[in-house]
């Protein structure tokens, strides 16, 4: 993880400084001279400011924290796909008016003024309630939505704004003569004005159409209620008689919606499909000169889930398909989200309002064992679950629904930088060591210095081991000569912080810390050994897990860094006889 590998990131080796021991004076003095080694300097902000472009570095007012956000839509989860409208065949076959109300006086009176208007419209509508006024034209339909669909019994609709859709009346018995009727629709409006339509009917003819596309209508009442306001002939050459009759039905075909309106009930909606939330996998793929290899675990990681739901209707959602994928594990591991279930998503109120936003928190609060969630190992969550419609609402919950609708998580995790962790780190190429070959036996002591600053709430085990010039590891007998076996660069002083839960380093106090020396001195039977020496290997490893303190977490800071140089001190008498 980029922040937890401060240390290889920051160790900048420089060459070291040949010296040429010929040249130097053979007098009685012991001369000691301070050779460069290798040094390194870095500060945790510069690992921070590296990261990969899905994480962001959050400003350091609110530090110490790491930021990643996702943005993916809830897959499998479509209200408005549960919610098609059916076909209503509303209207069985009704007859609208039968001519065998007439007598033959009547009926001889309307053909004989059919004959001398032949292709010349008259409304005959006038004749009929001139002879009967208490004819009436009007029909009212039942919307019965459970019919004929997936939809549940109480689904009531009570608005809708047509997107496409279209009314059509089927004839089965009409007049002999072309037939012009006015249709007004009470309920279907567009900008306020009731739907109008005058449909022609001709002989043979079977069915007419009417466009819902761009209207409203309100079902409240559970009826399609129209009238025929206007019926006017085109006569041709044929009488009526009186067994012909205007008998036609109506249905509603192919209705789509911008939005609908009403009480939906326990619609079957698909259980919310199983998505991946992908944590960014925390790679040393930005550091081309060290190996690393180790592991983390943070210990106060949330994920929030930012809701956008634009459906206006009661929506729960039961986790239980809830899981952790890692890359050890092939299978994922089942998590249990203990707190508020059902969650219930947001929703707005009315259709015009816009989308409603809320927060599922996934943190220690409310996932057991949650720690285990972002670690070194991790790679991903799955969340899934059952999906539950009006749980628990009655009928006279508002429910909407607009085409435009959607339901979709924003995933962002958010990561203080406060954890465990245990790593070992080495150069992935050996560094250069300029020690003398001739002369070095001469040399009646040797000694590598050290001097740090170490301001991280850690210590580092350091090491450095010599190598030949064929890249072999230099050693006595069997053992590996490394002389700085057990030494660490200590920690500064640390003090609990009740935010992070954690010892940290104030930044206040980080210009105090001083830079510690240790030396270490080299056993003289070590110093042949050493002539052969030609490249030298830094390897450093932490560990929080285990160290007293250090097993509680820590935290780090931005502010925090390690500076480290390496001299190599030689002292010998040169070129004079042992017994002198």
């Amino acid at each position: 993880m980029k922040f937890l590998k401060f240390l290889i990131l920051g160790m900048l080796i420089v060459a070291c400084k040949k010296v040429e021991y010929n040249k130097l004076s053979s007098s009685f003095w012991n001369p000691k001279f301070a050779l460069p080694v290798a040094q390194a300097k870095f500060k945790i902000s510069d690992i921070l400011n590296q990261s990969d472009s899905t994480s962001k570095y959050l400003d350091p007012s609110k530090r110490p924290l790491l930021q990643f956000k996702i943005k993916q839509s809830v897959t499998g989860f479509s209200i408005a796909d549960a919610v098609k409208i059916p076909n209503f065949n509303t209207l069985p076959v009704q007859t609208i008016y039968s001519f065998d109300r007439l007598n033959s006086t009547d009926l001889n009176l309307i053909n004989t003024l059919a004959k001398y208007n032949v292709g010349v419209r008259f409304r005959i509508l006038d004749i009929l309630k001139d002879k009967d006024p208490s004819i009436q034209l009007n029909q009212s339909i039942d919307l019965n939505f459970s019919n004929g669909s997936d939809l549940p019994k109480e689904f009531k609709l009570s608005n809708i704004k047509f997107s496409k859709g279209k009314i059509k009346v089927n004839v089965s018995q009409g007049l002999p003569h072309t037939t012009i009727l006015k249709f007004t629709f009470n309920d279907i409006t567009k900008n306020s004005k009731k739907l109008q339509d005058s449909l022609v009917y001709k002989p043979g003819q079977t069915s007419m159409v009417i466009d819902l596309a761009g209207y409203e209508a309100n079902f409240s009442t559970g009826k399609l209620t129209f009238s025929i306001d206007d019926l006017i002939l085109v006569p041709i050459a044929k009488d009526i008689v009186s067994t012909d009759k205007i008998s036609l039905g109506v249905s509603m075909e192919e209705v789509d919606f911008e939005s609908i309106q009403g009480y939906f009930g326990q619609l079957k909606v698909p259980d919310l499909k199983p998505d991946t939330i992908e944590i960014p996998k925390f790679s040393n793929s930005g550091n081309s000169d060290f190996n690393i290899a180790g592991k983390f675990g943070v210990t106060n990681p949330t994920i929030k889930l930012s809701v956008t739901n634009g459906f206006g209707i009661p929506v729960s959602l039961n986790l239980d398909n809830f899981k952790l994928l890692t890359n050890s594990n092939p299978l994922p591991t089942s998590l249990i989200y203990n707190k508020n279930q059902p969650y219930i998503f947001p929703y707005p109120l009315n259709v015009n309002d816009q989308p409603a936003t809320g927060t599922l928190e996934l943190s220690k609060n409310t996932v057991d064992s949650f720690e285990k969630l972002l670690s070194s190992d991790s790679k991903g969550i799955i969340i899934g679950g059952k999906i539950a419609v009006n749980s628990g609402s009655t009928p006279s919950t508002v429910n909407f629904i607009k085409k435009s609708s959607s339901v979709s998580l924003d995933a962002e995790i958010t990561l203080p930088l406060t954890g465990y962790a245990n790593y070992t780190f080495s150069s992935k190429k050996l560094i250069p060591l300029s020690l003398p070959s001739e002369g070095i036996d001469m040399l009646s002591s040797l000694k590598l210095n050290l001097s740090f600053k170490n301001t991280l709430p850690i210590d580092v085990d350091f090491k450095v081991l010599f190598y030949d010039e064929f890249d072999n590891v230099i050693k006595i007998g069997n053992d590996t000569l490394n002389i700085f076996k057990g030494k660490f660069l200590q920690s500064p002083e640390l003090v609990y912080d009740a935010n992070t839960e954690s010892y940290i380093l104030p930044e206040s106090d980080v210009n105090k810390v001083p830079f510690k020396p240790f030396s270490i001195d080299i056993d003289k039977s070590y110093i042949p050994y050493l002539k052969n020496a030609k490249k030298i290997n830094i390897f450093c490893s932490f560990d929080t897990f285990n160290k007293g303190n250090k097993s509680k977490a820590v935290t780090l800071y931005d502010y925090y860094g390690l500076e480290i140089k390496v001299f190599g001190i030689v002292e010998g008498k040169l070129g004079i006889p042992k017994n002198l």
